[in-house]
């Protein structure tokens, strides 16, 4: 009898015990639980190593379009040329875009042109790129926006590359 009593209190010890560090947010360490927990994690993070993996594009064909919702206005550079460009795996946009859209607000202030929005488009080949710049050109015309042409010796988008 005195080893059923003695068991008995035991259990009740440890219950409680264990219901005082649950309390404290101290959960008693299960194996299986913290392996799952580590497994989980390592998934977390290959999917956002994969995600934001790098791929080498090679040649690039861009244009910049700088324009403010102030003016009847619209900057277009000239379609250029990319050599070494990088694109992220999973999404397929180009790595540095929004600071090549700084380098075309940058230029275009300079200019004088402040608060413009730039934007940079891209293509593997010249002749999708054309055809996307032509749309954008007649696009912006129809809706009455002057289209204003931003030469290759006036300015260049520098590549931006990820190490």
């Amino acid at each position: 009898m005195n080893k059923i009593i003695t068991i008995l209190m035991a259990v009740m010890v440890s219950i409680t015990v264990s219901a005082q560090q649950e309390k404290a947010g101290n959960k008693p360490k299960d194996g299986t639980k913290q392996q799952k927990k580590e497994l989980k994690e390592k998934k977390k993070s290959k999917k956002k190593e994969a995600k934001n993996e790098i791929i080498e594009a090679g040649r690039l064909y861009v244009y910049g379009m700088a324009m403010s919702p102030s003016d009847s206005v619209v900057y277009m550079t000239d379609e250029l040329l990319l050599d070494n460009a990088q694109l992220v795996k999973k999404t397929k946009f180009l790595v540095g875009r929004e600071s090549m859209s700084l380098q075309l607000a940058k230029h275009m202030a300079q200019k004088g042109e402040k608060d413009r929005i730039c934007s940079v488009t891209f293509a593997n080949s010249i002749k999708k790129l054309d055809k996307m710049y032509l749309k954008q050109v007649r696009k912006l015309q129809k809706q009455g926006f002057l289209v204003k042409n931003v030469g290759q010796g006036e300015f260049r988008f520098e590549t931006v590359r990820e190490e």
